[in-house]
C-alpha cells in the first residue's frame, strides 16, 4: 500500500513537471509574438498613444462611445494595493461594465459609487483614461485609484 502512494505521488509530480513546462512554452511563444519586449501587445500601457491624454480628448472619446453605442470591452482598475479589485468592480453599474453598451449616466454613477469607499480618494475624471476602438465600436477604460494612507 505505502508503494502505490510513493508511485501516485511519482506520477502526479511528474503530470505537474509536464504542465510547467507547457506552460513555460506558452509563455516564451508569447513573449516572440510581441516582439520579444515581453510587454503585452493589447494590455493597458500607459506609452500607448491611442490612449486618451488629455481631459478634452478623454470628454469626446466618452461622448463619441455614448452616441455611437459603443460596448465596453474592458475595465481596467490601476493604483490600487490594499483595496481589493473586487470591492471595486462590484461597484461597476449596468452600462459600465464588460459587454454592456457604453451608457455615460451608468460611467458617472459607476465612479460615484466608487469614491464611496472610504480607503480610497474620490475618483474624478481626471483619474480616468479611455481609448476606442472605432472598428470594433469597443470602449476601454482605465480608472486610476489613489488610496489614503493607511494609519
Amino acid at each position: 500500500m505505502r508503494t502505490t502512494t510513493v508511485m501516485t505521488g511519482t506520477i502526479l509530480t511528474s503530470q505537474i513537471r509536464k504542465v510547467l513546462l507547457c506552460l513555460a512554452a506558452s509563455i516564451i511563444l508569447a513573449v516572440f509574438a510581441s516582439g520579444g519586449s515581453g510587454q503585452k501587445t493589447s494590455g493597458n500601457n500607459e506609452k500607448d498613444s491611442s490612449w486618451s491624454k488629455t481631459s478634452q480628448e478623454r470628454d469626446s472619446r466618452l461622448e463619441i462611445a455614448s452616441r455611437e453605442q459603443y460596448v465596453v470591452a474592458h475595465v481596467y482598475v490601476a493604483g490600487n494595493v490594499h483595496v481589493k479589485d473586487r470591492d471595486i468592480r462590484r461597484r461597476l453599474l449596468t452600462g459600465f461594465t464588460a459587454g454592456d453598451i457604453f451608457v455615460r449616466e451608468a460611467f458617472d454613477n459607476s465612479l460615484k459609487e466608487i469614491s464611496r469607499i472610504k480607503a480610497i480618494y474620490p475618483v474624478t475624471l481626471n483619474d480616468i483614461h479611455v481609448r476606442l476602438d472605432e472598428k470594433e465600436k469597443h470602449i476601454e477604460v482605465t480608472i486610476n485609484i489613489s488610496e489614503r494612507r493607511k494609519d
